[in-house]
Parts: C-alpha cells; structure tokens; sequence
C-alpha cells in the first residue's frame, strides 16, 4: 500500500493530475493487486509432509510438515482430520477417525495474502513417502488361554529344577528327586501354543462393521500375546488374503487393508 501511495503520488506531481484520479487510481491498483497476489502466493505452495508408518483411530500422532520459507498460507487436511492450521515448516498433530491405508492426501489451501482484500482456495495432491496404515480402534478382549489346548507331544522336557509352589503333580521327577534328596519337577519347553484361524468377514455400508473389526484387533492382540499362532482371513483390495500375522503391528496393517463384501 505505502508503495502504491507514493508511485502514484509521484504521477500526480510530475503530471499534475487531479487528486479525485489520483485516489480512484489507488483504490482500482489496491484491488487488482489484492486479487491477483492470493493465486501467485498459493501457486508457490510446495508441500512435503512425513508421517509414521503406523497409526490407529483415535490415537494422535505427529505429522511433519515441509515448506518453503515465507508462505503464508492457511492449510486443511481432511484425510487426516487435521483441521486448519497455518502452513509452514514445523509438526502438528493429527488424529486419524477412519481405518484405511493412506498413500495420498488432499490439501486444501487457503489464502487472502498480503492485502487481505480476496479469498483464494487451491487444493493440492501430495504422496506420501511411504504408506500410512491407520489400524482399527481396539476392543480389549479377554480370551481363554490357549494353551490348555496343548496334547500330548507338544512339549519337551528342557531340564529339572527344584519345585516350586503351583507346579503340577506330573511334572514331577522322581530319579532327580531320588539323587538330589528334595522334590524336582520337569522343565517343559512348549513347541506351540496352538494355532487360531481369525476370519474378518463383514459387508460394506454395515454399520456396525468397524465396531466388529475392532473386536477382531482385540481378540487378535490377545491370541498374540498369549503365544498362539493367529492365522488371519480379510479381504483386500488384491482379493482374499489368508497368511500368518507375527505381531500387533502386522495385524493392525491387515486389518487397516480390510474391506467390506460388495
């Protein structure tokens, strides 16, 4: 403004033009500027942003986002349920609502810069550098434990060790007992805590699907951390899948692949 103002107060001495042009010539040279400014701010926008690998619904984490310096411009993405906030380098934190992969998002740009006269809005299609799988939130299942599912062969004597309270009647060693003159039980190694097959089966538009994927993530952890093998059925967009899943986290990426029967 203060720049229009004695560009435009030089003319009017050096040409001797009326105040009323000078001042209308202001006004018109403050308007295009207002409006062609915004689309020239917003067309420099170049946005990086990096996020965990992993993420689940309802778990806030931090996303790092990448500018150059000096744009000041409002940003939105919805994907990622950010809100708007002002963009430029720094972190923020979203909270993710929804299960899925997150390869790309949206940006939605929004600026008035410098003269705040003008509105506008730019939107902007950024990759990821690596996939964000967005797990289910999880219910937490208490299971029975799997490993009175255990017969006969399923287990090796590793050793003997003195009794302790709790052991069971069978476990113990009567030639150890003899030569070391106290009570000696077996030390068993478990071979395999069992296997579980978990099928994710549910149809699209069912409300109340997410709420049983959930459960499923539940059961899943649980199985897990009980030792049991857990071997998985979902369908994905690559069609239906049935492996093993090793840990929380690659159950909770399956599941964030799942989708729903047409």
């Amino acid at each position: 403004m203060a720049l229009l103002i004695v560009a435009f107060l030089g003319i009017s001495t050096t040409t001797g033009t009326g105040w009323p042009l000078v001042l209308v010539a202001i006004l018109v040279g403050t308007l295009i500027a207002g409006a062609m400014l915004p689309p020239l701010w917003l067309a420099r926008a170049d946005v990086t942003l990096h996020t965990p690998a992993d993420g689940a619904v309802g778990v806030p984490y931090e996303l790092r986002i990448t500018t150059p310096p000096g744009q000041s411009v409002a940003a939105r993405i919805d994907e990622l349920h950010t809100g708007w906030f002002r963009l430029g380098p720094g972190t923020l934190l979203a909270t993710p609502q929804t299960r899925r992969v997150v390869e790309h998002v949206v940006i939605d740009l929004w600026s008035t810069a410098p003269l705040g006269l003008w509105t506008w809005r730019r939107r902007l299609r950024v990759a990821l550098p690596e996939p964000l799988h967005i797990a289910p939130a999880m219910i937490t299942v208490d299971v029975p434990d799997v490993r009175h599912r255990l017969v006969a062969g399923d287990e090796l004597t590793r050793g003997v060790r003195a009794y302790a309270p709790g052991d069971a009647r069978r476990l113990v060693h009567w030639p150890a007992t003899a030569r070391a003159g106290e009570l000696m039980v077996r030390e068993r190694e478990v071979l395999d805590h069992g296997r579980v097959s978990l099928a994710v089966e549910f149809d699209e538009g069912d409300p109340l699907a997410e709420a049983r994927i959930a459960w499923a993530y539940g059961y899943g952890v649980a199985l897990l951390a009980d030792g049991a093998t857990v071997d998985l059925v979902t369908d994905e967009p690559t069609g239906t899948t049935r492996a093993n899943v090793d840990d929380r986290r690659e159950l909770g990426r399956r599941l964030a692949r799942a989708i729903g029967r047409r």
